[in-house]
């Protein structure tokens, strides 16, 4: 069972993460055990409970942060269509590498 500040701060992060949705114009919505991902104008987050953990917390915002990047960072054009899987995967992967080396560049 998380403490009361953690427990209060996952139940924040609904609010913070459509804040920061609404800065980059896109929406979001969280899906149970969803795979974080977008498609440049929704990000889909997974849900935290009250048991989840100041790790857990964490996580989140850094799928919330990565997924904004890719809104801003990604020309969604340039992806392959997600019907050739492997080729999307492999291209995703390079794409994810290049969006974290610019987001942590400028933090």
């Amino acid at each position: 069972m998380a403490n009361a500040a953690t427990a209060a701060f996952i139940r924040s992060l609904p609010i913070t993460a459509k804040s920061l949705a609404d800065k980059f114009g896109v929406n979001v919505c969280f899906e149970g055990n969803a795979v974080p991902h977008t498609d440049g104008s929704t990000i889909v987050l997974p849900i935290l409970s009250e048991e989840s953990t100041l790790g857990d917390k964490e996580v989140f915002l850094g799928f919330l942060i990565h997924e904004c990047a890719h809104v801003r960072l990604t020309d969604f054009r340039s992806l392959p269509p997600t019907g050739l899987a492997n080729l999307f995967s492999a291209t995703n992967m390079l794409e994810d590498c290049r969006i974290e080396e610019i987001t942590c560049t400028c933090l």
